[in-house]
C-alpha cells in the first residue's frame, strides 16, 4: 500500500550522498554521534590527542576517536559504536593541522577557531591572544583562511611566533609554580638545561629553583631563545648565512634555505659566500623577523630586542599625556653606546634621560652618563624603567594604578600600534625591503590569503547541498567558480551528485597514491620533500595555483611546477586521475632518472613540459600520451639518441618547441616534415657530426641552434634553401670550414654588387675622408698593413661594395668609425684578423647585403673582443649588457623571420634580407642592437611601417624575460669565460668530481668493450657539460638579477 500524502521528512531531505567500501549511502552530516572521550589524552606534536595506542582530534570543545583503517591511508573518525558506519575522512598539513575533508574553510570568519585548526594548542588560545599573535607574525585572517584552503604548512613568521608564545607560558607556569613551592622543580626540560649552565651546575634542584627566582629577568629570556629555538641542524651554509646575517633567527636561517637547490648550495660552499638569491631572501626575512620581535618585546616577558626599546619610544610619542619633560635616549650596551633611539632629537641634550639594556633588565643615566639614583622595579624592563620615571601625578594623568602599572602600560601603547606594517615601519622609520615572498594565492590587493566566501541563503537545499560538496572538493574557488563547476555538472546526462562522487573518488585515488608513495622510504630528508611534492600535486588537482593568462580559452591552462624537490622518483599514479587542467607542468632539477608513463598521462593536455636538469638516459615514452604538446625542454640530460627515442619525439606532431641542448645525442634523425610546426629547435652541445636530414623540411623553423658541436659540412638540401632559412641556424663553435660557412650563411645571388677594381690608394683615400693628418698617417699605415696579409683581398672587396651603400652616402662619419675600429682590432690580434678574413670572403650581394655582412663582421669582432676581456673582474657588466644586445638582436631576428614567411604567403615573392634588414635599422637605436646600419638602398622593399615597427618592438619586448636573457647569455662564450675566471672554485670542483669518476672509468676499461667504453666517456663528458651549464646558467642569473 502506497501511503497517500506522505509529506517529504525534513531529515531525510538534509541526507547527502557519500561513498564508502560497500557503495553509495545517504550521510546526515552529523558528527555527534562520533564525539568520545578522551580520557587523559595529551596533545601531540602532530596536533592529535594520544593515549596509549588511541588517537582523538578535537574540534573547539568536542573530541573525536580518530584511526588509520589502512597503513597509508588517511585517517578517519571511528564511529564509537557502529564498525560500519561512514567514517570522514581527515586532511592535515604536515605539522599540526587537521581538518575534516567535507569542512569549508572558506566559510570560516573566525580567527582564533582558524588558528586552533592551524595548530593546536593546550588549553586552546584565547581571543586576546591570537590577536596578539597575528598582530606580531603580520598575519590577518584572510591569510589564516588561506593557509586552510590550501592545506599549507604555516609560514615561518606565524610558526615562530606561535612558538614563542608557547614558551612564554609555559614559562610563566613555570616560574609561578617555583614561587609557589621552590623545592620541587616543575619542569624536567627546562632542569637539565638549567644543570648544563655554569652558573647553576653542582646545585640542588631547590638551589636552581630559587636562582631563577631571583635573577628571573636574566633567565627568563635565555630560556626563551633555547625553549623556542628550531631543532639544530648541522649545515655548513647555514653557518655562512649566519655569519652574513647575524640577527637573523634560526627558524628564518632555515626557512631561507628550505628550497635552495643543489648548485646554488655547492657555489656557496665552494666560494664561502652566500648566493645573491639567497641573500635577497634573507634579507627579506631579516626584515620580518626584526619587526616580529619588536612587537614581541610588547607582549612576551623576556623578548626585548633594540627594535622593541625603538618601537616602545615612536609609540611614546602619540601616547596622550606623556609627560614633555621628559625626553629619552635608549642605547646600545652602556650609556655611551650606539644611540638607538630618541623620544625627542630636536628637545635640549643636557635634559634627556638615557636607557640602556644590559643582563637582562635596564638601567637609567643622566645626560653625563652618570647613573640614576631611581630604582627600577624587578624584572626591570623597559616599561618598568618607563614608570619608575614617572611621578605619582603623571601616573595618575595616564590611569596608570600602582599594582599592575606596567602590564597597564604595555597595554596602552600596544593599542596604538599600525594595523598594517607598512605602516609600522614608517613608524619606527625603517626602510621598508622588498617583502619576504609567500606561495600563497594573493588577493587583488597583494596580499596572501582568500576572502570570505561560501554559501548563498535561501537556495533549494540538494543545490545548496551540491554547491558545498564543490566546496569541499575544490576549497579555493569562489563562488563564481562553485556556480560554474555545478552548472557544469548539472549539464552533463545523469545524477550530478553521482559525477561528483566520481571527481571525489578521483581525489581520493590521488591521495592514495601519494599517501603510499610518500611511505616508501624511511629517509627523514627525503620523506620531507616528498611529502611537499604530493601537497603540491594534491594543490594542482584542486586547481589551487597560478593560471596561464595566454591560455585563458583552454581547459589546459594551469601552469604547475614541481622543480627543486630531490623526490628520486616521481610517483605511480592510476590511469584514471585526472589532471587534464595542467597545461605547463615543470619538473627541473630534480635528479629523475626515468619518468613514469602512467605519471605523464594524467597530464594528457599538457602543451608545455620542462624536464631539464635532471639525469634521464632516455626520452620518456609516456610523451606518446601527451597530443597537445607544443613546447618540450629536456636540456642537461643524459639522453643519446637511438630508434627508440627518435619514434618517441616523431609521434609529437604538434610540437613547436624542441630543447635537447646538453645530451650526448651524437645524432638526430627525425623525420622533419611529421612535427610540421616545429619553430624552434636548441641542439647546443649534443656531440653531433652533422645538421641532420631533411631539417629543411620545417617549413615553420624560426630557430635552431647547433652550436657547440662537431659539425663540418652543411646538407646540400639546406645549401639551396633561402638565405632567410639559413639565416636560422647557428653553427658557432663548430669545425666548419671558412669556405661551407660562406656556403651556409651567404645571401642569394640575386641582386650582387659588381665586384670594382677600384686602386687600393683610392680606396683607402675614399675612407680616410677628412681625416686630420695627424691620425691620417697611422690610419694609412694600418690600412697597408692589414691590406698585405694572406687572406685579406675578400675584406677589401668588402669595403670597396660598402662604398655603395646608403650609409657611404648618409652617414659617412658614421661607417667610417665602424671600419677604422675594426681594422684597428684585426692590426693588433692576429687570431681575430684571421677569422674575419675568413668570413670576410663571401660572395658580395646587393649592396644592402653588404651592409648587412659588415654588421655581421663588427659583432664577431666585439665578441672576439670580449672574449679577450673575460678576464678582468671589472669586466662584467660591459660583458652583461652585451650579451643583453645579443639576445635582442637574437630576439628580433626571429619576429622578422617570422614576419618573411608571413609575408611570402599573403604577397608571394618578397626580399627576405632587406625586411630583416629593416626591422634591426628601424629599431637599433630603441633596442640598443649592437653594429648595425643606419640605412639602407631598397628600404621601400621592407617596406617597415609604424605599425609593423611596434609590433616587432612589443614581440621583443615580451620575449625579454629575466630566464629568456640569462639562457641566451649563458650560452656565449665570452661570458662563459668569464664566470670561470671569476668563480674558479665552484668549476674546479665540477671538474674534479668528474676526473675522479674518469680516472674510475679508466681503471675499468679492460673489463669494458670499446663501445661500452667510448660510450661511457661521451656520456661523463656530456654530463660534466651539463653540470658546468647548470652553474653558469645559476651564476648568470645572479648577476642579472
Amino acid at each position: 500500500m502506497v501511503a497517500r500524502g506522505f509529506s517529504r521528512s525534513a531529515f531525510v531531505d538534509e541526507l547527502e550522498p557519500v561513498d564508502v567500501d560497500g557503495g553509495p549511502r545517504l550521510w546526515a552530516h552529523d558528527l555527534s554521534c562520533y564525539e568520545a572521550d578522551p580520557g587523559q589524552a595529551s596533545l601531540q606534536g602532530d596536533g592529535l590527542y594520544g593515549e596509549g595506542e588511541r588517537r582523538f582530534l578535537r574540534i573547539e570543545s568536542r573530541y573525536y576517536a580518530v584511526h588509520r583503517p589502512e597503513p597509508h591511508g588517511p585517517w578517519r573518525l571511528r564511529h564509537p559504536a557502529r564498525s560500519d558506519a561512514f567514517e570522514p575522512q581527515l586532511v592535515g598539513n604536515g605539522e599540526r593541522c587537521w581538518r575534516l575533508r567535507l569542512e569549508r574553510p572558506l566559510e570560516w570568519n573566525d580567527s582564533s577557531l582558524m588558528l586552533d585548526r592551524l595548530w593546536p594548542s593546550h588549553p586552546p588560545l584565547q581571543a586576546p591572544q591570537v590577536e596578539q599573535i597575528l598582530q606580531v607574525s603580520g598575519v590577518d585572517r584572510d591569510e589564516l583562511r588561506g593557509l586552510l584552503v590550501e592545506n599549507r604548512p604555516l609560514p615561518v613568521n606565524l610558526r615562530d611566533t606561535l612558538r614563542r608564545f608557547e614558551v612564554d607560558a609555559r614559562l610563566s607556569r613555570v616560574f609561578d609554580e617555583l614561587r609557589q613551592s621552590p623545592e620541587v622543580f616543575p619542569d624536567v626540560d627546562i632542569l637539565d638545561w638549567c644543570k648544563q649552565q655554569p652558573a647553576l651546575q653542582n646545585q640542588s634542584d631547590a638551589q636552581i629553583g630559587i636562582a631563577l627566582l631571583e635573577d628571573q629577568r636574566l633567565w627568563r629570556g635565555q630560556l626563551l631563545e633555547h625553549l623556542a629555538a628550531p631543532v639544530h641542524i648541522d649545515d655548513e651554509v647555514m653557518t655562512l648565512l649566519k655569519r652574513d646575517f647575524p640577527g637573523l633567527p634560526d627558524a628564518y636561517v632555515q626557512a631561507a634555505l628550505h628550497d635552495m637547490d643543489l648548485t646554488a648550495r655547492n657555489v656557496a660552499v665552494q666560494e664561502q659566500r652566500i648566493p645573491l638569491a639567497l641573500a635577497t631572501k634573507a634579507r627579506a626575512l631579516m626584515q620580518l623577523a626584526r619587526a616580529n620581535r619588536a612587537l614581541e618585546g610588547l607582549y612576551l616577558q623576556g623578548a626585548y630586542s633594540d627594535g622593541t626599546g625603538e618601537l616602545v619610544l615612536a609609540l611614546l610619542r602619540n601616547l596622550p599625556k606623556w609627560p614633555e619633560r621628559l625626553n629619552l635616549e635608549l642605547r646600545k650596551g652602556t650609556e655611551s653606546g650606539r644611540l638607538l633611539a630618541q623620544l625627542d632629537p630636536q628637545g635640549l641634550a643636557s635634559s634627556r634621560t638615557v636607557l640602556v639594556y644590559r643582563e637582562g633588565g635596564f638601567r637609567l643615566y643622566d645626560a653625563q652618563g652618570l647613573e640614576l639614583e631611581t630604582e627600577v622595579a624587578e624584572p626591570a624592563s623597559i616599561f618598568d624603567a618607563l614608570l619608575a620615571l614617572l611621578s605619582p601625578t603623571e601616573r595618575t594623568a595616564l590611569a596608570l594604578t600602582q599594582d599592575d602599572a606596567a602590564q597597564q602600560l604595555r597595554n596602552q601603547l600596544a593599542a596604538g600600534l599600525p594595523s598594517q606594517r607598512k605602516n609600522l615601519f614608517n613608524l619606527l622609520g625603517w626602510r621598508n625591503e622588498t617583502p619576504w615572498f609567500n606561495p600563497g594565492f594573493r588577493l587583488p590587493d597583494g596580499r596572501v590569503g582568500y576572502s570570505l566566501g561560501g554559501r548563498v541563503p535561501g537556495r533549494e537545499y540538494s543545490a545548496r547541498t551540491l554547491r558545498d560538496r564543490v566546496r569541499v572538493l575544490y576549497p579555493g574557488f569562489n563562488e563564481a567558480q562553485v556556480e560554474s563547476f555545478f552548472q557544469r555538472l548539472l549539464q552533463e546526462p545523469g545524477s550530478p551528485f553521482d559525477h561528483l562522487i566520481e571527481h571525489e573518488r578521483n581525489y581520493a585515488q590521488l591521495d592514495r597514491a601519494l599517501n603510499r608513495w610518500g611511505a616508501t622510504t624511511t629517509d627523514r630528508t627525503l620523506r620531507y620533500q616528498r611529502q611537499h611534492f604530493a601537497e603540491q600535486l594534491r594543490r594542482a588537482w584542486r586547481l589551487e595555483g597560478e593560471v596561464d593568462a595566454s591560455e585563458a580559452g583552454n581547459r589546459a591552462a594551469m601552469r604547475v611546477n614541481l622543480s627543486g624537490w630531490r623526490i628520486k622518483q616521481l610517483p605511480s599514479l592510476p590511469v584514471e586521475v585526472d589532471l587534464s587542467h595542467v597545461g605547463e607542468l615543470v619538473l627541473a632539477g630534480m635528479g629523475l632518472e626515468e619518468v613514469h608513463a602512467n605519471f605523464l598521462r594524467c597530464f594528457d593536455r599538457v602543451h608545455t613540459l620542462v624536464l631539464t636538469n635532471n639525469r634521464l638516459t632516455a626520452i620518456p615514452s609516456g610523451l606518446s600520451h601527451l597530443r597537445q604538446l607544443r613546447t618540450l625542454r629536456l636540456m642537461a640530460n643524459r639522453i643519446r639518441m637511438n630508434s627508440q627515442n627518435q619514434e618517441v619525439l616523431s609521434s609529437l606532431t604538434r610540437l613547436e618547441v624542441l630543447d635537447i641542448s646538453h645530451n650526448p645525442l651524437r645524432s638526430l634523425s627525425l623525420r622533419f616534415d611529421e612535427p610540421p610546426q616545429l619553430q624552434s629547435l636548441r641542439l647546443g652541445h649534443c656531440q653531433l657530426r652533422s645538421i641532420p636530414d631533411g631539417i629543411e623540411q620545417c617549413g615553420f623553423l624560426q630557430f635552431a641552434d647547433l652550436s657547440d658541436n662537431q659539425i663540418e659540412t652543411a646538407p646540400a638540401e639546406l645549401l639551396r634553401m633561402p638565405w632567410s632559412f639559413r639565416a636560422r641556424f647557428n653553427l658557432t663553435r663548430n669545425p666548419i670550414s671558412a669556405a661551407e660557412r660562406e656556403r651556409l650563411y651567404g645571401v642569394d645571388r640575386h641582386g650582387e654588387t659588381p665586384r670594382l677594381t677600384e686602386a687600393s690608394e683610392d680606396l683607402m683615400a675614399r675612407w680616410l675622408g677628412d681625416q686630420p693628418q695627424v691620425g691620417r698617417q697611422a690610419r694609412m699605415a694600418i690600412w697597408q698593413r692589414v691590406q698585405h696579409e694572406d687572406g685579406s683581398s675578400g675584406l677589401f672587396e668588402l669595403l670597396q661594395a660598402l662604398t655603395q651603400s646608403s650609409d657611404f652616402s648618409r652617414e659617412r662619419g658614421y661607417v667610417s668609425d665602424q671600419v677604422w675600429t675594426l681594422l684597428e682590432a684585426i692590426d693588433q690580434d692576429a687570431t681575430l684578423r684571421g677569422r674575419v678574413f675568413d668570413s670576410a670572403g663571401e660572395a658580395l650581394g646587393c649592396v644592402d647585403s653588404t651592409a648587412e655582412r659588415f654588421s655581421r663582421l663588427q659583432i664577431q669582432a666585439l665578441a672576439y673582443q670580449a672574449g679577450q676581456r673575460s678576464t678582468a673582474a671589472e669586466a662584467g657588466i660591459e660583458l652583461l649588457n652585451l650579451g643583453r644586445r645579443l639576445f635582442r638582436l637574437e630576439a628580433l631576428d626571429r619576429f622578422a623571420f617570422q614576419a618573411v614567411d608571413q609575408r611570402r604567403l599573403a604577397e608571394g615573392l618578397v626580399d627576405d634580407l632587406e625586411i630583416v634588414l629593416g626591422y634591426r635599422i628601424h629599431l637599433a637605436k630603441v633596442l640598443d642592437l649592437p653594429c648595425q646600419p643606419r640605412t639602407m638602398t631598397f628600404h621601400t622593399l621592407a617596406d617597415i611601417t609604424a605599425e609593423r615597427e611596434q609590433e616587432a618592438l612589443q614581440a621583443v619586448l615580451a620575449a625579454q624575460t629575466p630566464e629568456a636573457v640569462a639562457q641566451s647569455v649563458a650560452r656565449q662564450s665570452f661570458w662563459s669565460d668569464y664566470l670561470r675566471h671569476q668563480h674558479p672554485r665552484p668549476f674546479a670542483a665540477i671538474g674534479a668530481a668528474f676526473d675522479a669518476r674518469g680516472e674510475a672509468l679508466d681503471v675499468q676499461a679492460e673489463q669494458l668493450t670499446t663501445e661500452v667504453y667510448v660510450s661511457s666517456w661521451e656520456a661523463l663528458k656530456a654530463e660534466r657539460e651539463s653540470a658546468e651549464h647548470e652553474l653558469t646558467l645559476m651564476l648568470t642569473r645572479e648577476a642579472l638579477a
